[in-house]
């Protein structure tokens, strides 16, 4: 479904409902109870116009954000990915791994090395509450590891990142990729 048609759903049934609640309340304080149905169906459709213009600013605010990024289909995703093979042994793909998510902003909550999983969760920010950041890193030789990197919101019904977790995803992948090859 298109990103604009899940945010105006969202926003608008929110934004109704939320609406229909003030609305009813005040209305409720200043004695006009007896005709809640026509006060009612008023909120629902105020609460719908709201949502509606609220989506359409939040659209072109991610629309702007995300600019650099269209050409990159997964950058529209609120929940990115990325495996990438780098040429550093194991434990020094962990390490690495570990300062890239300090350098995107993220707090490690846990990390086991004998599996090869990194934890981590970033802060609030204007783009989200905040992101889950999972790294899971694989020996493939002495000196070859993958990496696969995963950031998704840490509120689960987000529906827009403006490019917050793509942004996690390549900075970790970059800092991965200069450590292989400190001369790019």
């Amino acid at each position: 479904m298109n990103k604009f048609i899940k945010s105006f759903i969202a926003i608008s049934v929110s934004g109704g409902i939320l609406w229909t609640l003030i609305m009813a309340l005040y209305w409720a304080s200043k004695g006009y109870i007896y005709s809640f149905k026509q006060y009612l169906s008023i909120a629902i459709i105020v609460g719908f116009l709201a949502g509606f213009f609220l989506t359409l600013f939040v659209s072109i605010v991610d629309y702007f954000s995300t600019k650099k990024y269209k050409k990159i289909k997964e950058s529209a995703n609120v929940r990115n990915e990325k495996s990438i093979i780098v040429n550093l042994d194991y434990n020094e793909a962990f390490e690495t791994s570990k300062k890239a998510l300090t350098s995107i902003g993220g707090r490690i909550i846990n990390e086991d090395r004998e599996n090869g999983v990194i934890t981590a969760r970033t802060g609030l920010s204007w783009k989200s509450f905040g992101e889950n950041v999972k790294i899971e890193i694989t020996k493939l030789s002495n000196q070859q590891t993958q990496v696969k990197v995963s950031s998704v919101p840490m509120i689960r019904a987000t529906i827009l990142d403006y490019g917050k977790n793509y942004e996690n995803v390549c900075g970790i992948c970059n800092v991965l990729i200069g450590k292989e090859n400190p001369t790019r």
